[in-house]
């Protein structure tokens, strides 16, 4: 057994499981707009991304692009071809310099078994982008508004927009919200300015800062298709 597998055996903390992945695999660095790993590609692993953002994104048969996350680091992505053996669901591009160590399905189910916490990350990791995926299927029945005011909210459990520590910004563009919620730019900036005007949003270069959450909680429930 590898000295890098013995160091997974056993219930280790989070931090020791970051710090011994490390060790796992493969080291690679990508730079803003590299490809990390293409949907429908064989899956090269389990992908630990260390350092960095990552924009996790389908395509569909129509060609649209639709943001499925958009994550920081620590974390875990391609659980899902760990587990069935499948190529990529999704397309991840890295959004500034990136670190990432890629590790073989083999290695990763040697150890899934013998490490509890090991299977917690990455369950947690699955687990998030599932109830976002759910969250983009439930927006389809609502209006715009409502949608982009229910995406700012719930940017804590379903989508992970990159914040300093103790820092309540939301690092996240006009251009990025669009593709979450699968319109244009133009039509999100008008209703960002919009929640602006009535105080509920700062906003900046690149940044948006909640400033009424029970506003932006009326807004998410005023409109409706009906």
């Amino acid at each position: 057994m590898i000295k890098v597998e013995h160091k997974l055996e056993g219930n280790m903390t989070i931090g020791n499981i970051w710090e011994a992945l490390s060790e796992l695999g493969d080291h690679q660095e990508f730079n803003f707009g590299d490809i990390i790993y293409k949907q429908n590609e064989p899956s090269r692993g389990l992908v630990y991304f260390q350092e960095g953002k990552i924009k996790l994104y389908t395509i569909f048969p129509d060609g649209m692009e639709r943001t499925i996350c958009m994550v920081g680091s620590p974390h875990i992505l391609g659980e899902t071809s760990v587990f069935d053996g499948g190529k990529n669901i999704c397309t991840a591009i890295a959004l500034a310099k990136t670190k990432v160590v890629f590790i073989s399905r083999e290695k990763v189910q040697a150890i899934l078994l013998s490490n509890p916490n090991f299977m917690y990350v990455i369950m947690s990791a699955l687990a998030k982008k599932v109830r976002y995926m759910q969250v983009q299927v439930e927006d389809a029945a609502f209006r715009l508004p409502q949608r982009l005011a229910r995406l700012l909210l719930s940017y804590n459990d379903y989508v992970e927009f990159p914040r300093e520590e103790h820092d309540l910004r939301l690092i996240v563009t006009h251009d990025e919200l669009a593709s979450c919620l699968g319109t244009t730019r133009p039509k999100v900036t008008e209703h960002l300015n919009e929640f602006y005007r009535h105080g509920l949003v700062e906003k900046g270069r690149g940044f948006i800062r909640i400033k009424d959450y029970e506003g932006l909680k009326h807004i998410s429930g005023k409109f409706s298709n009906v």
